[in-house]
């Protein structure tokens, strides 16, 4: 079992790599408008960006999920 410590560690850990694959979205998102030439590539980056979303979102379940578990270990957030 987890300490309320290390749980928070993961939490602050996990919310970084969410940032950090959101900004990478919003560099694809850019890369593709302003370079047409990528456009042709367009398969390969939509299909990193679904790639993203999807880890994402399992991140963000794995952060509810630390979440609840310190709560009912009775820390607060």
């Amino acid at each position: 079992m987890k300490t309320p410590h290390e749980l928070r560690v993961a939490m602050e850990l996990n919310a970084a790599e969410i940032t950090e694959l959101k900004l990478q979205l919003s560099e694809n998102a850019y890369i593709i408008e302003e370079y047409p030439i990528m456009k042709e590539c367009g398969f390969t980056i939509a299909k990193d960006q679904r790639a993203l979303r999807s880890k994402i979102k399992e991140l963000q379940y794995l952060q509810l999920w630390l979440m609840s578990h310190l709560e009912q270990m009775g820390e607060e957030l």
